[in-house]
């Protein structure tokens, strides 16, 4: 089975992850270098939300996550040893990969969003609520984003109004910094 998503863009996002993300186990990256840097490995890649039910899966957490530093599964049968799963990735090439990649704001992130595919073996009720959870997050950083716009921009039409000119400038910058996020 191979990827309806392309190489590269696999490489792209790649290469976006390592440079943006420490991982918490620091030989994670090796099976990441080389699925990166083999584009036959590559195209046998799936990169999934949730790696739950697959028969081959990596599941890699950043440090910037509360989740396990690494999970790789094979034939159902689970290890947390990343040399022993690296090396079996590299001699089993035939076999699809899924991978599972932890990190704080993945659900708002356009390079994971471009190269994120549906998980073939979870049932259609738990894909189901995935998407839902998803989409659920993505509106609730938006209400929340749409909040303290709005709080901001109040409070600084009252600082205008109560001519404060250092709470205007305070309020400005926060403003401002909520813009470019």
């Amino acid at each position: 089975m191979n990827s309806s998503v392309s190489i590269h863009d696999k490489k792209e996002f790649l290469k976006f992850f390592l440079d943006h993300y420490k991982l918490k186990q620091r030989e994670c990256s090796w099976i990441l270098k080389y699925v990166l840097n083999n584009d036959e490995r590559l195209d046998q890649v799936s990169f999934v939300e949730d790696a739950s039910n697959c028969p081959r899966a990596v599941e890699i957490s950043a440090t910037c996550i509360d989740a396990p530093p690494f999970k790789y599964t094979k034939d159902y049968v689970e290890t947390t040893d990343v040399e022993q799963s690296f090396h079996d990735i590299r001699s089993i090439k035939a076999k699809h990969l899924y991978i599972q990649l932890n990190f704080k704001d993945n659900a708002i992130c356009e390079p994971y969003a471009i190269v994120l595919e549906k998980n073939p073996f979870l049932s259609k009720e738990i894909a189901d609520h995935e998407t839902i959870k998803v989409e659920v997050e993505k509106l609730l950083q938006r209400c929340l984003y749409d909040f303290h716009y709005s709080k901001l921009r109040a409070d600084i039409d009252k600082a205008i109004d109560l001519r404060d000119r250092s709470k205007f400038l305070q309020l400005s910058q926060q403003l401002n910094n909520l813009k470019a996020v």
